[in-house]
């Protein structure tokens, strides 16, 4: 029985979109904090919402370090399966690499 493996490629744009959104929310904290913060019609409540988003804007910045390098990884794995996926493909159409190509 042979071993079969499926990479939807759609579903990794998906992934990568959906990530992008998360990381402008997470860049843009401070004017959403702002803005509530303004909105709230209270100064106690405004002072107390931008001080929460002033003590969490080192631990926001490592979240945002982190999710960059989750896409950045994404965007290489999604790479390496097209790029693995064009080389199957071309092997069976019988087109041949000079050189094998390596993926670090």
């Amino acid at each position: 029985m042979a071993l079969q493996f499926t990479a939807d490629l759609n579903q990794w744009d998906g992934l990568k979109t959906d990530l992008a959104v998360i990381l402008a929310e997470f860049r843009d904290a401070d004017v959403h904090a702002e803005t509530t913060a303004n909105a709230t019609g209270h100064k106690k409540l405004a002072k107390r919402v931008t001080e929460f988003s002033s003590t969490w804007s080192i631990k926001r910045e490592e979240v945002v370090s982190n999710l960059e390098m989750l896409q950045a990884m994404i965007e290489g794995i999604q790479e390496a399966f097209t790029g693995i996926d064009q080389d199957l493909a071309d092997a069976l159409d019988g087109k041949q690499k000079s050189e094998p190509e390596v993926i670090p």
